[in-house]
């Protein structure tokens, strides 16, 4: 048993409630996942999705042209190509909605 946890077992009588770690723990996330939106945001302005959504836009309607059937291994190599996948222009997307 590690300090923080005889603390727990003794603050919370047996270490089934609070945890002073844990809620530690629950902040340094919030604030992570905060950090990474605000960062998310910062690359992401209406002009950058607008011209990242149109290189992608092209480079779907090529392969479109050419028939050729998407695959995850040919997503993935769109995505490292580019930097950016579907997913970072939906969210931008709902970003600026």
């Amino acid at each position: 048993m590690n300090t923080q946890q005889q603390i727990d077992r003794v603050i919370n009588e047996g270490g089934d409630g609070y945890s002073l770690a844990g809620d530690q723990a629950d902040r340094a996330a919030i604030a992570a996942l905060s950090a990474e939106a605000r960062a998310f945001a910062a690359e992401w302005p209406p002009e950058v999705l607008a011209a990242r959504k149109s290189v992608w836009n092209a480079e779907m309607l090529a392969l479109s042209a050419k028939r050729v059937t998407m695959t995850p291994r040919l997503m993935t190599s769109i995505i490292n190509r580019l930097g950016y996948g579907l997913s970072d222009i939906n969210r931008a997307k709902a970003l600026h909605a």
